[in-house]
């Protein structure tokens, strides 16, 4: 009875030990996994900081999610929104952005079907294309309640379209740049939207050798009636952003700096 006794004792201290290195083991991993979790948000926080924007989501008034990258600046009384070509992303514009955002707050989306957005562009028909006017609306929509009530706004190739036909029947959207723009492009049709810009002026810009575009924005030009919009032909058949180096750049950012004097 007593041998009993002392076995069952000696079993209940053996438990007690284990149960114990147990808890100080589940202590340990709880603690490196804090440690992991905070080393991870800070990496995080500081990819944040360095990319210069933030990453949002829109949702648009037929229920498309839109992603895009956010640059504030809360010194800015204008924002830009930015169109990126077809089967291209929002991303195209990182370089420019950064140099807009040092004037003014902006906004680059990926329009549906591309990018991080809902919806594949190669399932699109003509109604599908022209319903990315809404997604230019979701853009402007956040803009407007973060505090902007002026835009410009800025396309390449469909987002060239794109910009001027939502711009003309936009009037909070007070000037417009179009990179290589066409007069219909899956639908999006250009010149009575180019007409309907009023006196809010247009930039157009085209290669030479690319010749459909420079035919489409020499006639667009001639459509636009507002006085100080611009046309500039380049060297070349680049298209759309591959058209977008410092020297363009900085002739669209001495251009809408006329503007807002």
């Amino acid at each position: 009875m007593k041998k009993v006794f002392i076995t069952t004792i000696l079993m209940f201290m053996m438990f007690m030990i284990l149960l114990l290195v147990g808890c100080q083991q589940k202590e340990q991993s709880v603690e490196q996994m804090v440690t992991v979790s905070s080393k991870t948000m800070e990496i995080n926080e500081q990819q944040k900081s360095d990319s210069g924007y933030q990453i949002i989501n829109l949702k648009t008034e037929d229920n498309i999610n839109i992603v895009a990258n956010y640059y504030p600046n809360d010194h800015a009384d204008t924002a830009v929104i930015l169109l990126h070509m077809l089967n291209r992303n929002r991303n195209d514009w990182d370089d420019f952005a950064k140099r807009l955002d040092n004037a003014y707050a902006v906004v680059a989306i990926d329009l549906r079907g591309h990018g991080d957005s809902d919806l594949d562009w190669h399932n699109f028909n003509s109604v599908d294309f022209q319903a990315m006017t809404k997604d230019i609306k979701a853009a402007r929509n956040f803009l407007r309640e973060v505090g902007f009530d002026r835009f410009f706004i800025i396309g390449a190739s469909i987002g060239a379209n794109l910009a001027i036909v939502h711009a003309a029947e936009d009037n909070t959207m007070k000037a417009v740049v179009a990179l290589s723009p066409s007069n219909n492009y899956h639908g999006i049709k250009t010149p009575n939207a180019a007409r309907g810009l009023g006196v809010r002026p247009l930039m157009l810009v085209y290669a030479k050798n690319d010749h459909q575009s420079a035919r489409d924005a020499e006639s667009l030009f001639k459509l636009a009636p507002a006085p100080g919009g611009k046309l500039i032909s380049l060297e070349g058949s680049a298209h759309g952003t591959n058209m977008l180096d410092r020297d363009l750049q900085d002739e669209i950012l001495v251009w809408l700096s006329t503007l807002e004097s």
